[in-house]
């Protein structure tokens, strides 16, 4: 009977090798998996926080181009004045000149 014993335990042992293996895998795994989650919940953070830097980003850049379509409307009206300023300055030229003129006669 000691044989069947002896027989016994060796079909255990294998098993309870087997089960002990796949009880370390699954720990594996489930830290895996823990590991995996906090990695992702990580990303989802980042990427959350990276879309609100988008965000704000491209809020400045609208902005900024509002500011610059202003300054490009300022700089027209500068040239427009710089232009009636030489045209004022021209008439009165000419108007000195008349003046001078008929006092000269």
């Amino acid at each position: 009977m000691e044989e069947k014993d002896e027989g016994q335990q060796e079909e255990i042992r294998p098993e309870s090798d087997l089960l002990s293996l796949l009880e370390s895998k699954v720990m594996q795994a489930v830290e895996l998996i823990e590991r995996l989650r906090e990695e992702n919940d990580q990303l989802r953070s980042e990427t959350e926080r990276l879309q609100n830097e988008i965000t704000l980003r491209d809020e400045r850049i609208r902005d900024l181009e509002g500011k610059i379509q202003e300054l490009l409307h300022f700089a027209d009206e500068i040239e427009r004045f710089k232009r009636e300023r030489q045209e004022i300055r021209e008439r009165l030229q000419a108007i000195i000149s008349l003046l001078e003129d008929a006092s000269g006669v």
